[in-house]
């Protein structure tokens, strides 16, 4: 079978990684977003980031500091678009 180079439209696993991700900051754990991304195939990593981002901007920003859309850039550089359009559009406009 060939790939057709869609990405899996299942949300299931992408939404317990975030909810999991989600619990581990309300029990006031440090989670890293790299890790999440290494347990999904690449081709999600998009989506999880997406879902990602917002949470831990919000987390960093509720504690009183927030990296800038450029940190996040460096640490995601394959998807320094989407960081841009993330956080633009949602928790840092």
């Amino acid at each position: 079978m060939q790939d057709s180079g869609e990405v899996p439209s299942d949300e299931s696993p992408i939404t317990q990684l975030v909810d999991r991700f989600v619990q581990e900051i309300d029990d006031g754990e440090a989670p890293r977003m790299e890790g999440y991304l290494a347990r999904v195939d690449e081709r999600l990593h998009p989506t999880l980031l997406e879902r990602l981002l917002p949470v831990v901007y919000r987390k960093q920003s509720n504690d009183g500091y927030c990296n800038t859309v450029e940190d996040f850039q460096a640490d995601f550089p394959r998807h320094a678009d989407l960081v841009v359009r993330v956080l633009l559009a949602g928790p840092c406009k």
